[in-house]
């Protein structure tokens, strides 16, 4: 088997979440050879033509390939409630609110905050719209002299 990234490293955005190396540690024991720092120029069958950083090409012979590309949300779910206001009026639902991927198609950490931040939001007066992210938080209380 082989990896093919446009990136210098595996899974990149990995190290910063502490997971890079192990999963380059699971690829490497799986006997999954690493081409990194390639795009891919033409699929045909058998093999792949790859261009390089400064326009090198190369080719590597393949039996079949998987994309992993550009993701698209899916909103059916949302869409389907949605139509159905007496449904959802007879089920007592008030409200449905759109988050994660249903939104854009993102990261699962940013997913799982949006539900987080829903949760937490959700008497607010509009829960569609976030509150401010506000990341100071006072210690002790703080009193104004008057």
């Amino acid at each position: 088997m082989v990896f093919v990234t446009c990136h210098e490293a595996i899974a990149p955005y990995a190290d910063q979440t502490l997971e890079g190396r192990p999963v380059r540690q699971r690829l490497h024991e799986l006997g999954i050879r690493p081409v990194r720092a390639v795009v891919v120029q033409r699929i045909d069958p058998g093999g792949i033509e790859l261009v390089g950083e400064f326009g090198a090409p190369s080719t590597v012979e393949v039996d079949g390939v998987v994309l992993v590309t550009q993701r698209v949300s899916d909103d059916a779910l949302y869409r389907e409630l949605v139509g159905q206001p007496e449904a959802l009026e007879r089920e007592g639902i008030e409200a449905v609110y759109r988050i994660g991927d249903c939104v854009a198609p993102r990261l699962i950490a940013d997913a799982i905050f949006d539900g987080h931040r829903l949760a937490r939001e959700i008497d607010s007066p509009d829960p569609a719209r976030p509150l401010p992210y506000l990341r100071e938080r006072p210690l002790v209380p703080v009193t104004v002299p008057s």
